[in-house]
This record gives structure tokens, C-alpha cells and sequence, in this order.
């Protein structure tokens, strides 16, 4: 999905005036300078829209995490987002089952001996 765009078309709330995101300034609509950024907040990435006054303040916005747009943005049909295929590989940890098994391996010396029992059961 595209995000929507905002050269055109700002995000209105009631009132005459906000406040800027990051300084929280109260500025006017005139004033503001909108931009989309994605972040993560808790287990979740979200995309929030950014309400700024300045360059300065839009210089202190997060940093995306990877396999997103990775700069604030106006959204808009031809911003460039990341392939399913990006986003796959910075977002998902893959593991073959032989690495698993080696790391397990390895790392059985380090096991406590409750844990060593439970590993022995299992392995049955």
C-alpha cells in the first residue's frame, strides 16, 4: 500500500493550531511541514505522521527500522519503498535446522545439568 500523500492534500485536526512532533512548538497549519515516518513502538512498526516546524526538527526524527522507507517522506505514488524481498531480509531471521543442531553442539559443554537431562529426553 502507498502512503498517502501530502504534497497536496495535509492531515487536518480541529483547531487552528498543533504542535510541531518533535519540539512540540505550537504552530500553525501554515507553518507545519508534514512528514510519514515508520517506527517501532513496543513489537509493532507503524507508520505516525510527523507534524514539524523546522529542518532542525525534522533532522531529530528516528531512524526507520530497516526494510522501511528510511527518511521522512511525503508519501505519494512514486515514493520508492522497499521490495517484499528487502524488507524480508532486514525483518526476518532465518535459520537452517544443520546450524541449529551445530550451535547446539557447540554449546552443550555450557548447558546446566537439569537442561542436559531435558536435551537427553528430547533427543529420544
Amino acid at each position: 500500500m502507498q502512503f498517502p500523500q501530502l504534497n497536496h492534500n495535509p492531515v487536518r485536526y480541529e483547531g487552528a493550531t498543533l504542535q510541531c512532533s518533535v519540539c512540540e512548538k505550537e504552530i500553525s497549519y501554515e507553518e507545519t511541514d508534514q512528514f510519514w515516518i515508520t517506527l517501532r513502538k513496543g513489537t509493532d512498526v507503524v507508520l505516525l505522521l510527523s507534524n514539524l516546524c523546522s529542518e532542525d526538527c525534522k533532522i531529530k526524527l528516528p531512524t526507520p527500522p530497516k526494510g522501511y522507507v528510511q527518511y521522512p517522506h511525503k508519501g505519494g505514488g512514486d515514493l520508492k519503498q522497499p521490495s517484499y524481498e528487502e524488507w524480508e531480509e532486514a525483518n526476518v531471521v532465518k535459520f537452517k535446522l544443520d546450524d541449529i543442531k551445530e550451535s547446539i553442539e557447540k554449546s552443550k559443554d555450557e548447558i546446566p545439568p537439569l537442561l542436559k537431562l531435558i536435551n537427553k529426553i528430547w533427543e529420544k
